[in-house]
């Protein structure tokens, strides 16, 4: 049988249970064995000499009877005090890897490292900006003397002395250049006649302006190959003659004749080339060709006319029909007569 720690009976003293009765021969009061029924296995007798105390004390009265038959079970107990912690266990086998937690707030900047190995020296850095100027530093000694300077320049002409007396006269100066053109004089009386002289160049002897003109309103005015200028308005007229049906000047005999002619053309008919020409006398006479078959085509000529009159026409040798512009005048021809030669 075990006492409980602490247990207090009838005021008097607690016993320990932490000791077996049969091996620590201690006795159990009998009013005890009531309060603690079926827990002991083994006879229980009054101590004569402790009857009336109810401490627990050695009794060297006491012996072992034979051990009776089991009891039955006894009520659980109340549960005791908590033991004592064990001693540690194992370490347990390592858990797996848990996953990452937040990253902990940044910690506090740690104590300054120690200055590290100098570096390489870096590459040369562009050149500074001129720093101010220094003050003027203390004069230095006097330097040797230097060398004789150049002349300096002539010094202002001084006042003029008094007059010396008259020279010599000098020999006689050079000709001066020649002075400016006098004012006209008076006419002077007419003086006798002089001798013939040769005679002239050859003056004018006549011409002649023609143009053709047409109305914007009207048909377009188309010349055939081969078909001459009908000039049909006359600005002047003189000593040469015109057929305004056959387009023919007649040109005297023994005259030299300029020409200049102009024709204000709008289209050619398959041929990119225009061309228009005097004809003397049924041939032609010094044939020009334009490029240009829009616009205003002119050119000039000279003939010499021998002891026999001949016949001018302004023709289209261009081997096709041209159209000449809307607008007015559409050509126009100036014929002027010299006498032969021609000055």
């Amino acid at each position: 049988m075990y006492f409980e720690e602490n247990t207090t009976l009838n005021n008097q003293s607690s016993c320990h249970e932490n000791m077996d009765i049969e091996l620590s021969s201690y006795v159990i009061p009998r009013s005890y064995n009531n309060y603690r029924s079926n827990r002991s296995n083994i006879y229980r007798k009054p101590c004569p000499y402790n009857n009336w105390f109810w401490a627990c004390l050695p009794c060297t009265c006491c012996h072992s009877g034979p051990t009776g038959p089991q009891g039955s079970q006894g009520p659980e107990g109340p549960q005791g005090p908590q033991g004592p912690a064990g001693p540690q266990g194992p370490q347990g086998p390592q858990g797996s890897q848990g996953p990452q937690g937040p990253a902990g707030p940044a910690g506090p900047q740690g104590p300054e490292g120690p200055q590290g190995p100098q570096g390489p020296e870096g590459p040369q850095g562009p050149e500074g900006p001129q720093g101010p100027e220094g003050p003027q530093g203390p004069e230095g000694p006097q330097g040797p003397e230097g060398p004789q300077g150049p002349v300096g320049p002539q010094g202002p002409e001084g006042t003029q002395g008094p007059v010396g007396p008259q020279g010599p006269e000098g020999p006689q100066g050079p000709v001066g250049p020649q002075g400016p053109v006098g004012p006209q004089g008076p006419v002077g009386p007419q003086g006798p006649i002089g001798p013939e002289g040769p005679t002239g160049p050859a003056g004018l002897l006549g011409g002649i302006m023609e143009a053709l003109v047409s109305s914007s309103t009207g048909p377009q005015i188309i010349i055939s190959d081969g078909d001459p200028i009908l000039f049909n308005f006359e600005y002047y007229s003189n000593n040469i003659s015109y057929n305004p049906v056959t387009g023919e000047f007649t040109l005297s005999p023994n005259r030299t004749y300029l020409i200049n002619w102009s024709i204000a053309i709008d289209g050619v008919d398959g041929i990119q080339t225009p061309v228009f020409a005097p004809e003397l006398d049924g041939s032609e006479y010094g044939a020009f060709v334009s490029p240009i078959v829009a616009g205003i085509i002119s050119s000039s000529a000279i003939i010499e006319v021998g002891a026999a009159p001949s016949t001018l026409r302004i023709v289209n040798f261009t081997g096709a029909s041209v159209g000449l512009s809307i607008t007015g005048p559409q050509a126009n021809i100036t014929i002027t007569a010299f006498d032969n030669p021609m000055p």
